[in-house]
């Protein structure tokens, strides 16, 4: 069983924790507000700096907005 990322991802915040698969327990969970970072990828970022155990090697990411040939953009 493996930690995976668990990325919600809104118009106005973001939310990320990792989940353990083995426990179904929910750890380092943050909530972030997506105005005080230039992408997804600096709310990651700033996530990854807080966390005190190894990075995830998988994701599961729920994002508002509608997916287009695999991408999905933010309208808001």
């Amino acid at each position: 069983m493996a930690t995976r990322l668990i990325a919600d991802v809104g118009g106005t915040n973001t939310r990320l924790a990792l989940f353990d698969e083995s426990t179904g327990e929910f750890r380092q969970v943050r909530n972030f507000t997506n105005s005080e970072h230039r992408s997804l990828a600096g709310v990651i970022e700033a996530w990854r700096a807080q966390l005190d155990e190894a990075w995830p090697e998988a994701a599961s990411i729920a994002a508002a907005a509608p997916p287009s040939d695999g991408v999905v953009t933010m309208i808001n």
